[in-house]
């Protein structure tokens, strides 16, 4: 019976094609498109099509329901079929993705293009009503110009034009970029190295490095933190500023998360059955793992696997994550984790917008003061006036404090000499595989390492 549906409306599909033209959104466009470049080759124009797409779309999916959702979009999509668009032809199709079929009769040149972008920007931009709020909204714009020596089609300069798309919502919101074939081959060499980066992930080549930590009182390492790193087979080490992007724009950072948890305790199970006290080990958690409803299960989960206590785990999170409203997920996870007994983090403290209450409500046991503060601490008077103010206001609320990225001994003495407990950084050791980290660990716990080592507070 399926069968015979199936087959029936694919007849009538086809009938109402002939007469009517097509009724898939997708399909329309594409015969826009062949319609105007047909024509162009007499009538001297291009054809131009525009793809645009809600900025943060999956944000807005995750914090508002279906109704809000279903008004958003028809909303926009009104906007840009009404007097902005009327003589272009517009579709909406997957999910947040509107297409514009630009109308010849504008003759619209490079300029005027860009020109016709930034006005359906500020037309989208303008508040939309939700029951007593305002939402606002951006959209990220990718244009393709057909080719006076290329023989393309419809559906070739449509993927161009959300090539383009890709790569303005990689540059950030409310972004404007025109297709060239350099960029497909940027987008292509992206897709690839994701394809890469998950098949790392689940064979272990993407694994846990560690940094240890230094107690700026007692020189006695309190935990360590751990880092993803890759070493690729053909290209060598590829760096995280490369491949964390790439997973967090496709939404895979969950996968990663969990590789880092496992490798962490792992180790940290290793350590303790090797003799060797680590206290603690430090994983970070983006929003998008922080938002799933069953990340306290899985935590448990884990421990249990590895037969190590929730107090032995730090979770680190950024600062902008906390500054959320109490109704996201990801603050009812926060105070989940923190009831089961976890440690939380808060990292790159300082770069953030979090509220002196909004810390209070967390619990959180540690701010990791950011780098950018830390660097030139020794000799920088102005660093050493928000330094020295982070620190106040942490004493202030009983959260103890860390200097990240110190590599010198000097940055070390003055964040000790100005009550920071706790250092990490190159001056200390930098990141290490498991083994390496364990040799590291057991020469630093021998007493004559120790007696050879500088107390920071002396």
């Amino acid at each position: 019976m399926r069968s015979f549906l199936h087959h029936l409306w694919t007849r009538i599909t086809a009938v109402l094609n002939v007469f009517v033209g097509p009724t898939d959104p997708r399909e329309q466009i594409i015969d826009a498109l062949d319609d105007t470049l047909k024509r162009r080759y007499y009538d001297c124009y291009n054809a131009i099509v525009i793809v645009a797409e809600i900025d943060n779309f999956h944000d807005l999916r995750r914090t508002r329901n279906g109704k809000d959702i279903r008004h958003v979009l028809r909303v926009l999509e009104d906007r840009l079929k009404g007097d902005l668009l009327i003589r272009d032809v517009v579709r909406r199709l997957d999910g947040d993705q509107f297409v514009c079929v630009v109308s010849p009769l504008r003759g619209l040149v490079r300029a005027g293009l860009l020109d016709l972008t930034m006005v359906i920007q500020d037309k989208a931009a303008e508040p939309i009503t939700l029951g007593d709020e305002e939402l606002q909204i951006s959209l990220s714009l990718g244009c393709a110009i057909s080719s006076p020596e290329q023989q393309e089609d419809g559906e070739e300069l449509l993927e161009s034009a959300r090539v383009a798309q890709i790569e303005a919502a990689n540059q950030g919101v409310s972004m404007i970029r025109v297709y060239s074939t350099e960029m497909k081959e940027r987008i292509d060499a992206r897709r690839s190295l994701l394809a890469e980066a998950l098949r790392a992930i689940k064979t272990g080549e993407i694994h846990a490095y560690f940094q240890p930590q230094l107690c700026l009182s007692t020189n006695e390492v309190p935990g360590v933190e751990a880092l993803a790193r890759w070493n690729h087979k053909i290209r060598g080490v590829i760096s995280p500023a490369e491949f964390l992007p790439i997973l967090e724009e496709a939404g895979m950072m969950r996968q990663l998360g969990l590789a880092m948890l496992r490798d962490s305790l792992r180790a940290l199970r290793k350590w303790d059955d090797a003799n060797v006290h680590v206290p603690l080990v430090s994983v970070n958690m983006s929003a998008f793992e922080l938002r799933d409803p069953n990340l306290v299960d899985i935590i448990r989960l884990e421990l249990d696997a590895f037969d190590l206590t929730p107090d032995r785990s730090v979770i680190e999170i950024l600062e902008t994550v906390v500054a959320r409203g109490a109704d996201d997920p990801i603050i009812r996870n926060l105070h989940a984790i923190s009831d089961v007994g976890c440690n939380i983090d808060l990292d790159d403290f300082g770069t953030g917008h979090a509220a002196i209450t909004t810390i209070q409500n967390f619990s959180v046991n540690r701010i990791k003061i950011d780098r950018s503060f830390v660097s030139h601490v020794d000799i920088d008077e102005s660093q050493q006036q928000m330094v020295n103010t982070i620190l106040m206001v942490a004493k202030g609320l009983s959260i103890e404090t860390l200097a990240e990225g110190v590599e010198t001994t000097s940055e070390i003495q003055h964040m000790a000499k100005n009550g920071c407990g706790h250092a990490q950084g190159f001056a200390i050791a930098r990141p290490l595989p498991p083994a390496e980290t364990l040799t590291w660990l057991r020469d630093y716990s021998l007493p004559q390492v120790f007696a050879q080592r500088p107390r920071y507070l002396q």
